[in-house]
Parts: C-alpha cells; structure tokens; sequence
C-alpha cells in the first residue's frame, strides 16, 4: 500500500506523505477500499488524495486533482464509499 503512495504526481513541488497517511479503515479483503494521503508538512486546509484499491490491488485516486481539506468517507457497502469535502 505506501509503495503506492510514491507513485502519486507531486503537488506544486511537494511530496506526498506515507508516514501520516490515514490507513485505519485500509482492508485488502474488500472490493473497495481506500487510504488518504496528506502533502508532507500540510496542513488542515492542505491537498489530499484519496487512493483506491481493490482487494488490496492499487486502482488509482478517487479524483484526478488533490482536494482541499481531509475528506469525510464512509464505507457505505463491501464495493462503494461515500467521499465528502467540508
């Protein structure tokens, strides 16, 4: 899952960071499941990425471009979430 998160694109010149990304909710026996990467040194209002996998197999991010602020995800069945921006 982290050697995934070198693949992303830099964001104006930064990094993307493994060390704080959020990987609690990350079950490679799902259909869909996720981790969200933060840029390193970000902060609340920051880029992140929400990075898709399915049983464990890197799918790619949720959007094409990073968004502002931590996203709010709900795992709403084994193969779906719910991603929102506040």
């Amino acid at each position: 899952m982290a050697e995934n998160i070198g693949t992303l694109e830099k964001y104006n010149g930064w990094e993307w960071d493994a060390e704080y990304a959020y990987t609690d909710d990350f079950d490679p026996c799902l259909a869909l499941s996720y981790i969200v990467v933060p840029i390193v040194g970000g902060t609340s209002s920051s880029p992140y990425h929400v990075m898709l996998f399915h049983k464990g197999e890197y799918l790619g991010t949720a959007t094409q471009e990073p968004r502002g602020f931590a996203p709010r995800i709900t795992q709403t069945s084994d193969d779906s979430i719910s991603v929102g921006y506040v």
